[in-house]
């Protein structure tokens, strides 16, 4: 097992205990002392090389409580609200934690929600201009269409030309 893998693996256990225990707040920062303290119990390592991992593992705790990967989903019940994920981000003091969606403030909701618009608005832009690109690309003769005879990049899949 990759090491990125191992220490992603470490995260995820303790991550999924604090979700079992219906912790309201995991913070990424107290995912990766857990960890670090698992993974060097006697505190062996020089302090530069625990710093660098501790900010590694920050950053795999960061992408472990922002995806939904992360959440245990076996409480789940059919309802109105199926597609809504467990947690949601919410600054807590100093730090963003992964907050479970029943003890979100309104105003934790409403941002998270402006997020979610936002993202959806950003990303739609970025396939508009991709998709204008590669229309333009055609054009120009610099793609090809696949032989389906389809003129549009929303319609088609494109090669490059040598």
């Amino acid at each position: 097992m990759k090491d990125t893998e191992q220490l992603t693996r470490l995260l995820r256990e303790h991550y999924t205990l604090l979700n079992h225990r219906h912790v309201v707040a995991i913070y990424a920062r107290d995912l990766a002392d857990q960890v670090y303290a698992e993974i060097d119990p006697e505190e062996k390592a020089p302090l530069l090389v625990k710093h660098a991992a501790i900010l590694e593992l920050r950053s795999l705790s960061g992408m472990i409580c922002k995806s939904r990967s992360g959440e245990d989903v076996e409480d789940k019940q059919e309802s109105l609200f199926d597609g809504l994920q467990p947690r949601y981000p919410a600054k807590r003091g100093e730090d963003i934690a992964s907050v479970l969606r029943g003890e979100l403030t309104l105003e934790e909701r409403r941002q998270n929600s402006q997020r979610l618009r936002q993202e959806a608005v950003t990303k739609t832009k970025h396939a508009d201009l991709l998709d204008a690109e590669t229309d333009d690309l055609i054009r120009r003769g610099i793609l090809a269409a696949l032989p389906n005879n389809s003129t549009t990049a929303a319609e088609v899949d494109i090669d490059l030309i040598n």
